[in-house]
């Protein structure tokens, strides 16, 4: 069953493909241009499947036996080469592909593909890439790291030994350390490790630290903030810190095994593979730790061991101890040019993303919490995977609890794997693939909805340009007039006379404000959303890949499930209605009818919306994100050859994505002719790059870096908002018990009798407690603000 069977049956599609192999995607670092001539590695890597579609790998030691193996497959997608076969069959037997490898050696290197290109170009398929770092596609290649989805928020390296992962740490500045959001009480989070020495030796330290910061706690106890030290002495608590060993070599089958606690042979009942564990009330760490050692060298039956490729050993505790006793504690910092540099800024937010995506819930250990979303109405298989964090062997030539080695990685089919940078996917280009299966209605309104924020943004924005090119008029009219004032009034000088004095500077104007981005605008067009009624188009839910018609979706789809080195995790960017991003400066464009020995190619913007232009005038059909059209210069007339084409399947595929009843068409027209310059940025942002906006200079996946930062605005935004309708809410019900109290103390004392001096004093004391209740809110979003309180306290203050 190939890629496109369901969904381009008849595109072309070539059955029976039993064999595939594949070298680096680059196939050399000198290729990385795209114009080919490299040559290919002497360790290449080749993924094969056989007729019953099993999956295995290896490493050829020399080219040439990779040569012979990669032509005797790719000779059976040749059609010359089968009708040859079929004329004459006596030279297809046993011991004759050698002579098969000479004769189709001059069709072999553009058919060296990686997965990515096989998948997508068995029909007439062509796809546009965000360019992932050769370091990333090499390691997914090999298969050492996995592709990392939406929920990974992380910046990967530029350079240096962690190039293409994605560091756990995100700050490499001391003093950014104090920046780092406020680590909530009792989330918890895991960490493997290569060795279980290294394994090991983080329990002890971790154990060590927590012993010794209670200890301190209790020596300064009239320094440390109550609820600071009832939070550290949960880290000795029964079950702060547990060990995994169920992807050890001789995996017992507790799974996880209890580290802190009271244990014994009759306290484990070990049954089926699920362990039963009596915790006792001993606090003493060293007795503790004994008890852990003695435990840990227990065994159990092996059979019911997860499948993994290298073993790892790993523990689970709260994410608090983890990030003071490994992270905070240590030096975090990436001199320039060594081994550890990053080439990426000290970024405070992102680390707040990390510790936000390893965390995990308390029952992880059957469910992981942080898995992918689970599958949707439109039966896609659950393919789920804890974040958590990785200190690879290799670590251990330093030191193991280094937190600048530590990196975030996935735990899912049974393996441990680091995470890279992904493919994010921009188009998918089809020809003959028919579009018949409609987008869903509640995502035509979502398309609509969408139309018509770029459509107010544009206004918003041509209306301040109005204000200012007004004030720049003023300004200068003013100054105009101030100078004839000026020389009307000075004497008319003769030779005897002094020269007429100069006149006296006009103060500067104040600077403009500059134009704000594009994100921030489009993040406040997401916080007025926010307030909507939840029957709005903006609460959509987002599926799991993404937004999109039936087959644009079971494309993406069949792709994330059998590309398992993780290439391809989520869904394209033309189908992303509900935070659409400023393109970037260069793609990579996958087709096999590009000129050249390779069938990819780096372009830049300009050059993509040319190559889109022929593509559509060749009868290929693909979406286009209503953003683009609107505010991109030249999109728009990529749109039109979309729309007006005569092709049929062209007209069909832009009304299942542009449907004409939906009015979504007029509604562009009607945008693009009040705005036709589309959205316009300041002349100092983004220079260098088509259409201005943010200029991107990696080639990995930093194009969705403003979008992350965003999205962590906006959380923050939507929590403070509901702190805040908690705070009214208490302090409304406050005012009201007051104002009953007062009104029943009137009554009981008063008798009836008018007292004017008592109703005095009730209404001061009324205000007073007004004044108090809103220094008390102000206060407590002061402190959100600033990080320096958690929601759950502040929810606790609320309750209260």
């Amino acid at each position: 069953m190939t890629f496109f069977d369901d969904v381009a049956r008849d595109g072309g599609v070539q059955k029976g493909i039993s064999y595939r192999t594949v070298s680096n995607f680059l196939r050399s670092s000198d290729d990385s241009d795209g114009k080919g001539g490299g040559q290919l590695k002497r360790d290449a890597f080749v993924i094969n499947e056989d007729s019953e579609g099993s999956w295995g790998r290896g490493l050829h030691d020399n080219s040439g036996e990779l040569w012979k193996d990669s032509s005797s497959s790719l000779a059976d997608l040749d059609s010359r080469h089968r009708n040859r076969r079929q004329r004459h069959p006596e030279h297809h037997q046993s011991g004759s592909q050698t002579s098969d490898v000479e004769m189709n050696s001059a069709v072999m290197n553009p058919q060296l593909q990686s997965p990515l290109l096989r998948f997508f170009n068995r029909a007439a398929v062509f796809t546009v890439w965000r360019p992932c770092s050769p370091d990333a596609i090499r390691a997914m290649m090999t298969g050492v790291a996995t592709g990392k989805g939406l929920d990974v928020k992380g910046k990967s390296a530029k350079r240096g030994e962690l190039s293409g992962y994605v560091p756990f740490v995100q700050i490499h500045d001391e003093d950014d350390k104090r920046s780092v959001g406020y680590v909530p009480d009792g989330v918890r989070m895991r960490c493997f490790y290569g060795r279980e020495v290294d394994r090991d030796r983080a329990v002890e330290h971790l154990m060590k630290f927590a012993a010794d910061c209670v200890r301190r706690d209790e020596e300064h106890e009239r320094e440390v903030d109550d609820d600071d030290k009832e939070s550290r002495k949960d880290w000795l608590s029964d079950g702060s810190v547990v060990k995994i060993d169920k992807y050890a070599p001789s995996t017992p089958a507790l799974g996880a095994r209890l580290l802190v606690g009271s244990l014994s042979s009759d306290d484990a009942d070990i049954s089926d593979g699920e362990a039963k564990v009596e915790y006792g009330d001993n606090n003493n760490v060293a007795v503790r730790i004994s008890k852990i050692a003695k435990h840990s060298s227990k065994k159990g039956s092996s059979k019911d061991m997860p499948s993994t490729k290298e073993p790892c050993w790993g523990l689970e505790c709260l994410q608090s101890l983890f990030w003071e006793g490994i992270v905070r504690s240590r030096p975090v910092g990436r001199p320039a040019g060594s081994d550890l540099d990053t080439g990426r800024p000290s970024e405070p937010a992102f680390q707040d993303m990390n510790l936000r995506t390893v965390r995990i819930a308390p029952a992880s250990s059957s469910a992981p919490a942080s898995a992918s979303a689970s599958s949707s109405s439109r039966g896609e298989p659950a393919v789920t995977h804890t974040t958590v964090v990785w200190q690879p062997e290799e670590a251990g030539n330093r030191d193991p609890l280094d937190p600048r080695t530590l990196l975030v990685a996935y735990e899912e089919r049974g393996r441990v794997l680091p995470v890279v940078s992904d493919f994010d996917c921009f188009i998918v280009g089809t020809r003959g693939v028919p579009y018949d299966r409609p987008l869903p209605m509640e995502q035509v309104g979502l398309l609509n909805w969408s139309v018509d924020r770029v459509g107010g943004i544009l206004d918003a924005q041509a209306e301040r340009r109005r204000e200012r090119e007004e004030r720049k008029q003023r300004r200068q009219q003013e100054g105009q007039n101030s100078a004839k004032r000026h020389s009307e009034q000075l004497p008319v000088t003769t030779e005897e006379t002094e020269p007429n004095p100069k006149p006296e500077p006009e103060p500067e104007p104040e600077p403009e404000e500059p134009e704000p981005s594009w994100t921030s605008l489009w993040l406040d067009v997401l916080k007025r959303a926010s307030s909507e009624p939840k029957s709005s188009p903006s609460h959509v839910p987002i599926p799991r890949f993404g937004y999109g018609d039936g087959t644009s979706y079971s494309m993406m789809g069949r792709a994330v499930e059998r590309l398992e080195c993780g290439a391809v995790r989520h869904g394209a960017e033309c189908f992303n209605y509900k935070f659409p991003q400023e393109i970037d400066h260069q793609f990579l464009v996958v087709s096999d009818t590009l000129p050249g020995p390779v069938p990819w190619k780096y372009v830049s913007e300009p050059e993509l919306r040319e190559l889109l232009a022929k593509k559509a005038n060749e009868g290929f059909s693909f979406p286009l994100n209503p953003k683009w059209v609107l505010c991109d210069p030249g999109w728009k007339d990529v749109y039109d050859k979309l729309i007006n084409s005569e092709d049929l399947n062209v007209k069909r595929s832009m009304a299942t994505w542009f449907p004409p009843v939906s009015g979504v068409r007029r509604r562009i027209e009607e945008v693009c002719e009040r705005h036709p310059r589309g959205f316009l940025r300041d002349e100092t942002a983004g220079a260098g790059r088509a259409g201005g906006g943010r200029n991107t200079l990696d080639v990995d996946d930093s194009g969705t870096e403003a979008m992350d930062l965003a999205e962590l605005q906006l959380g923050r935004y939507l929590a403070l908002q509901r702190a805040k309708r908690k705070l009214r809410t208490v302090l409304l019900l406050r005012r009201i018990g007051m104002e009953a109290s007062v009104h029943r103390s009137d009554q009981n004392e008063g008798g009836g009798i008018d007292d004017r001096d008592g109703d005095k004093d009730g209404d001061r004391h009324r205000a007073t407690e007004e004044e108090n209740e809103t220094a008390e809110a102000d206060e407590v979003v002061t402190e959100i603000r600033s990080g320096s309180a958690s929601f759950a306290s502040v929810n606790a203050r609320v309750c209260t």
